[in-house]
């Protein structure tokens, strides 16, 4: 609770709790819900990145504005935003993600902020579509920065269905919300997402070099939002090592074992790429049945694949 109070106030610029109560009561209730928050305070200065947003708002549909934390990148954008505001038919809505930390609660927050009505929030991705298609407004999604694993996890979709334009731009996005400071959990999901993507295409020499860090180099596991990518990616890193012929295989999926031995699916995986390494084709054909069970049907469906490219028994 602290860390969030402590959070609102550095983003609203507002000394202490009062303030930000009477900034609340001043909106009407919570100020990050929907329309745009009213700051205690006028915004001054700024003269040219307020020009450089607009000019950049003017030619284009999606603009991410970033900058280290604590800069005024929220006062700027709702300063910006509430002077757009007034020349749309809708106005604008602003969508706080300083709470969120689900991606998939992102879309039903941007829903709820536009005011999609309730009983078509069953499915919150179409009516939100649906909703914003027929109006004229401006659309201000602020702290997405920790939401950039999940734009990265699109771009792998894409990679792996082959749309590379796809894949290109929400790459794109995803260098946009991590900015100029990117957080240290991206060391570890980036080369995990775009290690899938290789191994998908049969790329073995890329997804080597995406897994380049050891599972205990102490840069990309010391961290909170690094350690939960450590069981995937330690069972890519194996499966990697086997495919690309390394000599190091045998020991890696031994480590691999231990580093992903409390996750069901990746320590499922890293057992796949032992089954490959053994050369028995037969275990590595009855792993699809316990993907199946797991309710992975993308492994489920590499597997069988997979078989065909295991030599052996």
């Amino acid at each position: 609770m602290e860390s969030h109070v402590a959070a609102l106030l550095r983003k609203y610029e507002v000394p202490d709790r009062r303030s930000l109560a009477r900034l609340v009561a001043a909106t009407g209730g919570t100020p990050a819900r929907g329309g745009l928050p009213v700051p205690v305070t006028a915004f001054l200065g700024r003269v040219a990145e307020r020009a450089a947003l607009l000019e950049t708002l003017a030619g284009h549909r999606l603009v991410t504005a970033v900058g280290p934390g604590g800069v005024g990148k929220t006062r700027l954008a709702i300063s910006v935003a509430a002077d757009l505001a007034e020349e749309r038919q809708d106005g604008a809505w602003f969508v706080d993600l300083v709470r969120v930390a689900d991606p998939a609660v992102v879309v039903a927050a941007a829903a709820e902020a536009v005011g999609v009505p309730e009983r078509l929030m069953a499915s919150p991705e179409a009516a939100l579509v649906a909703s914003l298609a027929r109006r004229d407004g401006l659309l201000v999604l602020d702290n997405c920065e920790h939401l950039a694993s999940s734009a990265s996890a699109v771009a792998m979709v894409h990679g792996i269905l082959g749309d590379d334009a796809g894949r290109a731009e929400w790459l794109e996005l995803t260098r946009d919300l991590l900015g100029v400071n990117p957080s240290p959990a991206s060391k570890a999901w980036a080369p995990t997402f775009d290690a899938v993507v290789a191994l998908h295409r049969g790329d073995f020499r890329a997804a080597v070099a995406c897994l380049a860090a050891d599972l205990d180099d102490p840069e990309t596991w010391w961290h909170a939002g690094q350690i939960m990518y450590r069981p995937w990616y330690a069972a890519l890193w194996a499966e990697a090592a086997v495919l690309g012929q390394l000599d190091d295989a045998r020991p890696r999926i031994d480590r691999a074992r231990h580093a992903a031995r409390d996750n069901q699916i990746a320590s499922t995986m890293v057992e796949r790429a032992a089954a490959m390494a053994a050369g028995d084709r037969s275990a590595v054909e009855n792993l699809a049945a316990t993907f199946a069970r797991l309710r992975c049907p993308y492994q489920e469906a590499r597997t069988r694949t997979l078989v065909r490219m295991t030599p052996g028994r």
